[in-house]
């Protein structure tokens, strides 16, 4: 079981992170928003090749950790460190605005794109 969550790491923290985000926003948790992981990373930011870089690394991070477990060379509790980073990183961007999101007295990003229907 740790082994699995471990490979999984990245795309189970994004999937909650949205979910959360989604869920105290009032918004569907099933609409498409720009409020998923790298979104997110690159609203702090981070370059768009930074961002795909840095899921990369933690993906690889974790798969390494759940190959370990599964040859038996670490114990299934090294997936808890997995585990513990990923809600860590969960909490801390929760607290980023998801692009696109209004702030208050900042214009909403692409607002002037839009194309309105008469």
């Amino acid at each position: 079981m740790g082994a699995a969550f471990a490979l999984t790491a990245v795309a189970t923290a994004d999937a909650v992170l949205v979910l959360v985000s989604r869920q105290r926003a009032g918004r569907p948790l099933l609409s498409g928003a720009p409020d998923h992981l790298v979104h997110r990373l690159r609203h702090l930011g981070v370059t768009a090749r930074g961002a795909a870089v840095l899921v990369g690394t933690i993906g690889f991070a974790g798969a390494l950790v759940g190959m370990l477990i599964d040859l038996g060379w670490v114990g299934a509790t090294a997936a808890l460190w997995v585990a513990g980073g990923a809600a860590g990183m969960v909490l801390v961007l929760l607290r980023v605005p998801a692009q696109g999101a209004s702030l208050p007295g900042k214009p909403q990003v692409g607002a002037h794109l839009r194309v309105r229907n008469r």
